[in-house]
């Protein structure tokens, strides 16, 4: 029995609905972009702490693993 070739990205052709998500999706990354500017003139102009994001710290233990070279 001859084994079934498994469909890889590029066998897929592109249509019309492909190139309509892909500008959906480039729509969309505009909008947030302008949101995110939006949010941050508002905190800026009320003076708002708790929209502003939260910074995520890293701690001393893995600040120093990721200098470390491997071996």
């Amino acid at each position: 029995m001859a084994r079934k070739k498994e469909k890889d990205v590029f066998d897929v052709p592109f249509t019309e609905r492909d190139l309509e998500i892909r500008r959906l999706e480039f729509q969309r990354s505009d909008v947030e972009e302008d949101l995110e500017e939006a949010i941050a003139e508002f905190i800026s102009i009320t003076k708002m702490r708790k929209l502003r994001k939260k910074t995520k710290k890293v701690p001393a233990a893995l600040r120093d693993a990721e200098k470390q070279t491997k071996l």
